[in-house]
């Protein structure tokens, strides 16, 4: 699956990186990936193996992220 928007969230534990996109009064898109990124608020795509989580939750892992506009072929 793949989404574009911004990222609203920003966790990393030293080993993973958890990107959440989407307001959560909606439904919200988890990236779980191996590095932290400094994008917070910018335009990106999340592309990942989709898992619906509960009603409002979709995780995607394992995920990668790209800037919008660098990989058209995704879309």
């Amino acid at each position: 699956m793949n989404i574009t928007g911004a990222i609203i969230e920003n966790h990393w534990d030293g080993a993973l990186a958890y990107l959440i996109m989407c307001a959560p009064e909606g439904i919200q898109v988890m990236c779980v990936t191996y590095a932290p990124q400094e994008i917070t608020g910018k335009e990106i795509m999340f592309a990942g193996g989709y898992n619906r989580y509960s009603d409002t939750q979709i995780l995607l892992d394992p995920c990668l992220v790209y800037p919008v506009g660098t990989v058209s072929d995704l879309r």
